[in-house]
């Protein structure tokens, strides 16, 4: 409905002390500076957790004191499968509750980013970023 929308957009949901207004609301955004963009290749070393359905893992050019990527596991089935993708987003906010116990992410503050952009490349494939603590430079 928007144009400014059209190419790319970054969809923001808050959680712990960043959660200000007590009832789920999300903010978008037409600029992507919010966090550094994400590509599929995916980092080994950096894996925080894996399963059959989701990889969390370290973002390779974090601009937050903690910046991790959450990811599906098999692109393909999240583009064919329900089933796929209702246990997908189940493992998203159980590894939200796993992150916030290693790293404290719910008493400092977090925020979930959705990121969507027509340059990257596994558009049809959503890929979330777990941001808390201070912004720092790029």
């Amino acid at each position: 409905m928007h144009p400014e929308f059209n190419d790319s957009f970054v969809m923001v949901a808050n959680g712990g002390k960043r959660q200000e207004v007590q009832q789920v609301h999300f903010h978008m955004f037409t600029d992507h500076a919010f966090v550094n963009e994400y590509a599929a290749q995916e980092q080994f070393e950096s894996v925080f957790y894996r399963d059959a359905n989701i990889c969390v893992l370290a973002h390779p050019t974090p601009n937050w004191e903690f910046h991790c990527v959450m990811k599906p596991v098999s692109p393909s089935q999240m583009a064919e499968n329900e089933e796929y993708q209702n246990m997908y987003f189940r493992s998203l906010l159980h590894n939200i509750d796993a992150l916030n116990a290693e790293f404290k992410i719910v008493q400092r503050g977090y925020s979930l980013v959705y990121q969507y952009s027509k340059q990257i490349s596994d558009q049809k494939c959503p890929v979330f970023h777990i941001v808390s603590g201070k912004k720092v430079s790029a």
